[in-house]
Formats: structure tokens, sequence, C-alpha cells
């Protein structure tokens, strides 16, 4: 076990959890490993058993691939989300993704854990001691018996000197392996059994490390040969990841040709927000001065040992629309020999496309290498390391998380007696506008909670040493909802609509029990881009709101749902009160802020004023489908809503409680 204790704020301490856990001795906020990817449940059973039965691929049915494959074999896992290539690899179990490695060889890498392919752990209990392994990555068969030299078939024999070569790395932004776990890798011999011929354990933080094996005996040179990868791990759920890239094989190798000529493309790219990963684009819209970043970047490696010139490019469209084109001609530069380098691009406008649909833009970035660029080619790859495609989506929603976990992040309450704990994260709405509910993702690991009751929570005003606890909305919630899907979000839609003004507010859970909750924590943010504690969270253990240890740099994978319920599609029962067929006037009575609008769309300008009972105007404006309305600095009372447009005037009795 590995705790790293950060004592800030007494009498709490923080226990960072992005490596696994068995006990725990402090309060305070904690990370948890994540149970976030997917993978088929391994049929491999045991320990190193010489013959283990394969499962087929969960997509086999719809791979367009021959059933034996020809050297070279190559996969840097560019070609292919979520799950491996078809193409290449008979099983499903590993998960394909950008976000878990640090400075990799390429940007896709193939992640090693003890999930199946929902997110679940492969048994129900964690425990210790059934230890087996989990994850498995098999090719799909490969003639090793015959090669053609143009018209001329050619038996293979062991001075052909074929390798297979790859890279490991353990942990990356996940979870370390433990010191008993193992990577394992197996050949198939021509007598269908399989023979592990290189393992490592005790795998150890940091870089890439690359691993080259040779074919030595002749009984592997078949028509059907075979290698896998084996992850050997106990079942914790989503702790001691094992990440793997850029795997080759060929003859006419040796045990020295480690050498990469290539420069990739080695980090995705983050928002084109300053502040969120993504919001609603109406909110964007009025403040996009300070919610558009003055540059996005992407990360990339020259792998090869010499100095490489490489030209950038980047595209933006909306649907089949160019919104920016940054060419080749106008950026190049060096890249040094087996480094990682960071090439961005100034922000574009988007601030103008039509706002009745959600905003959907297309980043596609690309390098053009000057030289050292031809391992990809020579193993004949089926990906390219060279483009990146993201995109920008602006929906009904504020959050900072880029939709994918690396880690859990929950209260400790170790040492605490049972009380009210109280996790909070703020959000800044640019306008005002209606909150309707909250999509949150939720881990699997450390312990069952699938029973276990808590309540959300909105607050409108929390800081730092405040003991105010008050929410202005709870919504009980029986038991966490987990989701059968990779990094599935569940939505929670409230009883009630909230009208929030423009400005911060709060949300999160509070629970009674002690328990950790655990919810999705995405390792890839940072605030403002920095390195940094994220002073958007906030916690209450002692009731006093505390801001967590400075190594809490990510994210919670919490939500906010913003606006109309037709906007997401999503069915609720709505309180409203309809005054008439032309407007709709909700909540009322109400705290101050209420909402107006129009049950169909309305092309007419309309007006509306606000007068206290005395007859005093207070508020008057204008708007065609819908508008905020606040009155929170307002004393409580009756006030009068008069609205018109160009046919006909509406007068309302509004409430303030």
């Amino acid at each position: 076990m590995r705790l790293f204790f950060m004592q800030k704020h007494i009498p709490l301490l923080f226990l960072i959890f992005l490596c696994n856990f068995l006990s725990f001795s402090q309060a305070g906020i904690r990370l948890y490993p994540v149970q976030s990817n997917q993978t088929l449940k391994a049929a491999a059973q045991g320990y190193f058993y010489s013959d283990m039965q394969i499962s087929n691929n969960y997509y086999a049915d719809r791979r367009d691939a021959i059933d034996t494959l020809d050297l070279p074999f190559f996969d840097d896992f560019t070609s292919s989300q979520i799950y491996p290539d078809m193409r290449l690899w008979m099983d499903s179990m590993v998960y394909i993704n950008s976000s878990f490695p640090i400075s990799a060889p390429s940007y896709g890498v193939a992640t090693f854990d003890n999930l199946d392919k929902t997110g679940k752990p492969y048994e129900d209990n964690i425990n210790i001691n059934d230890f087996r392994a989990w994850d498995t990555l098999t090719s799909l068969p490969i003639n090793l018996k015959t090669y053609n030299v143009g018209i001329n078939e050619h038996n293979y024999s062991i001075s052909d000197s074929i390798f297979l070569s790859f890279f490991y790395q353990g942990g990356g932004l996940g979870d370390r392996p433990e010191s008993k776990d193992s990577l394992v890798v197996q050949f198939r011999l021509r007598n269908g059994k399989w023979y592990s011929v290189w393992n490592v354990s005790q795998i150890e933080e940091g870089r890439f490390r690359q691993v080259i094996i040779g074919i030595s005996d002749s009984n592997y040179l078949w028509n059907a040969f075979q290698f896998r990868f084996l992850h050997y791990t106990s079942a914790l759920g989503n702790l001691n990841q094992v990440h793997i890239d850029y795997v080759r094989m060929n003859r006419n190798r040796s045990s020295n040709d480690t050498l990469i000529r290539d420069v990739a493309i080695n980090q995705k790219p983050w928002s084109l927000l300053k502040n969120y990963y993504s919001m609603p684009y109406s909110h964007f819209v009025v403040d996009s001065a300070n919610q558009k970043a003055s540059k996005h970047s992407i990360g990339v490696r020259n792998n090869d040992v010499d100095v490489i010139n490489t030209q950038f490019q980047f595209e933006a469209y909306h649907k089949s629309n160019p919104l920016a084109i940054f060419p080749f001609s106008a950026s190049s530069r060096n890249i040094f020999a087996e480094s990682d380098t960071v090439e961005s691009f100034n922000t574009f406008g988007f601030g103008n496309l039509p706002q009745n649909e959600y905003v959907h833009i297309k980043n596609v970035y690309k390098i053009n290498p000057q030289a050292g660029n031809n391992t990809p080619a020579v193993y004949n790859s089926i990906g390219n390391n060279d483009e990146y495609i993201q995109f920008q989506d602006f929906k009904n929603y504020y959050s900072y998380d880029d939709g994918t976990a690396e880690g859990g992040i929950g209260l400790s309450y170790e040492g605490l007696p049972p009380g009210r704990g109280a996790f909070a994260i703020k959000y800044t709405l640019t306008k005002p506008d209606t909150f309707a509910g909250l999509a949150v993702f939720f881990n699997r690991s450390l312990e069952d909670v699938s029973a276990r009751q808590f309540k959300l929570c909105i607050w409108k005003n929390l800081s730092e040493g405040s003991m105010d606890d008050d929410p202005i909305y709870e919504y009980p919630v029986l038991a966490p909802a987990y989701t059968d899907s990779i990094n599935g979000f569940h939505y929670f839609v409230f009883d009630t609509t909230i009208v929030l003004p423009k400005g911060d507010f709060y949300v999160g859970w509070s629970q009674i029990a002690i328990f950790n909750l655990n919810v999705g924590y995405d390792n890839n943010y940072r605030l403002a881009g920095q390195e940094q504690r994220n002073n958007n969270i906030l916690y209450n253990l002692l009731g006093v709101w505390q801001y967590p240890d400075a190594q809490i740099k990510g994210a919670p994978m919490i939500r906010p749902l913003i606006g109309k319920y037709s906007d997401w599609g999503l069915h609720t029962t709505k309180k409203i009160e309809t005054v008439n067929s032309q407007y709709i006037v909700f909540p009322n009575p109400n705290n101050g802020l209420f909402e107006i609008k129009s049950p169909i769309s309305n092309a007419n300008l309309s007006n509306f004023s606000i007068k206290s009972i005395d007859g005093k105007e207070i508020l008057n404006g204008s708007f065609f489908d819908r508008q905020i309305v606040d009155l929170t600095t307002q004393p409580q009372g009756i006030y009068i809503l008069t609205l018109s447009d160009n046919h006909q005037v509406q007068v309302e009795k509004i409430i303030k409680r």
C-alpha cells in the first residue's frame, strides 16, 4: 500500500489514491482508482497455466479482416477507440484510450485492468486473494510458416530473425500496479499450447519501457502463430493499471532493433474553452471573451534519435463549413531527439454559430515530419499517429471533465464519528437560466455502496471557513446509479425546476453514514491549465468548509444540466404553473427567481414590466421565447408582472417568499 499524506488543514489529512489501497488512516477528501473503462471477461483462469481458452472479439462478426495475418504486424492503437482494432486482435478485453498514458510513443494505448466491458469489476466482491490474469490482449493468427518475395514462396526459419517489441508503462495517470502484479507475454506453439516467454513484476511508474523478444524455437514457425499479453493482478476493481503501446513484429530484426523512426502526436488536446471543457453554447456566446481559451495545444513526441524538423497544421469545421485553417506552411520547427513537445495554436472565432441546435465543432490536428517518420510505413500501419481529431461540443451542461475518469474522488471519514459530510464543486453561470438536474458518473471500487443513501445538493454561496451548510435544494437518492456503458453518466432529474441567477453556485452531495461514495475523477483537468490545487472544490466534515489539499488538481465528474427539458430529451414530472395559453410563469410562488416563457416558439418580441404592490416599477425588459427574472434583492411580498406583445396584454401576480 502506498499512501501520501499532505497535512494542510488541521486536524484533517488528505489521502491521495491514484495508487491502490487496502486500509485508511485519515479523514478528508480521498482520490480513488477508477473503474471507468471496459473489457470482456477474461476466460484465462489461475496462474501461469500453459493453456488458456481465448475469448472471441466482442465485435468479431463486424471484423473486416482475413483469418490469418502476414508479417509485419504493427499497432500503435491509433486506428481504433475503446476496443482493440478487430483487424489485428481477437479479444476486446483491454481499453484503448488516450487519457491514461504519460509521454507515450503515440497517442493511443491499450490499458489493462480488472474490469469487464461495462466498467464493472469481474467479480462481485473485491478480494485481494483472488489473483488471476484478468485482462488479456491476443493477436489474430499470424502466418509464420511461409512468406513471399515477389512470386516466390519461402519457408520461415530461425535465421529469419523474427522479433516482437512493445512499450509498457505502469499507472500513468491511473493507478500503479502492486509489486506482485505482472505483465506476461505468451507465444502459441504449433501444438496449440501457450508458453510464457517474458514477464515483469514490480512495474514502476515513470517512462514507457521498450521490450524486444525473439522467436528462438522452430515450434513457433507455423501458419497460425499467435502472441498475447496477460495482466495478473488481484480482484480489486480498477487498481493496478498497465498500459502498452507501439506493438510491432517483423523478420530481419535483432535484439538491438529498438530504434523508432517516428514523430507522433502523443497527447490529446484539451478544450477550446478556458474555464470548462464544455458548456451550453448560449452561455458561451454572452461571455465569449472570458470563456474562450487564448490557445489550444497538442502534445508531440519525436521517438527518433535525430532532431526532426516538423510542420504543424490545424483545421476546424462546423458541419462542412471551415471555421479556421492554420496551414503547414505557417508553422514548422525542430523537435529534439527522443523528447516531448507541445505545439499551440491561437484560438479562432466561433461565437456566431446557430443557437437553435447543439454546436458541434470538429478540430483536426496534423503534423508533417520532414524526416525520420518511416517506421509506421515500413510496418504497414493501419492507423495514423500524425493526425488527431477532437470534437468540441456545446450541449446542455457545464463540465470540467472531458468524459473519461482516471480516478475517483470522495469523502474519507477515517477517525471521525458519524455525522453530516458534504462535498461541493463550484460552477459559474454566465447568464441566468433554469437548472433541472445533474449528470454524475459513479465509480465502483473500494467498497460496495450500491445500497447507500445520500442527497444531491445545490448551494448558492459557499466559501472556505464558512459554517453555512444550508442547500437551496436537496434531492434524495436511494443509491448510486451505475450505467452499463463506458464512462456512463446517470441523469438525475429534479422534481422541480430551479432558476439560478448569473454567477456562482455549487453542486455536490451530502451524506450522514460513513461510506465512500466515489464519484468519477478526471485527472487530465487542471484549473486554468496550471499544476495547482482545484480551488473550485470544497468539502465539509467538521462543520466548516475547507479547500482540499494541493494534490487535488483534477475535477469530479458532476455536470449541471441547464435549460429546458426538451433540450436534452429526458422525461420527468415538472412543477409549473400555467397562467394562460400565452405565457407560463414558474415557479410561482418563488424565492425571487422565476422564468417567463411561451409554450410555443414565439417569433414576436414580448415586453415585461414588474411593479411593486404600490405601483413602483422595479424591472422591465424584452424577450422572444423565454426570460429569467431575478428579484432576489427585493423584499418578500407580492409583485405585479405585466406581459405584452403586438396582440395582447397579460397581467400576473408574483409571490416572493
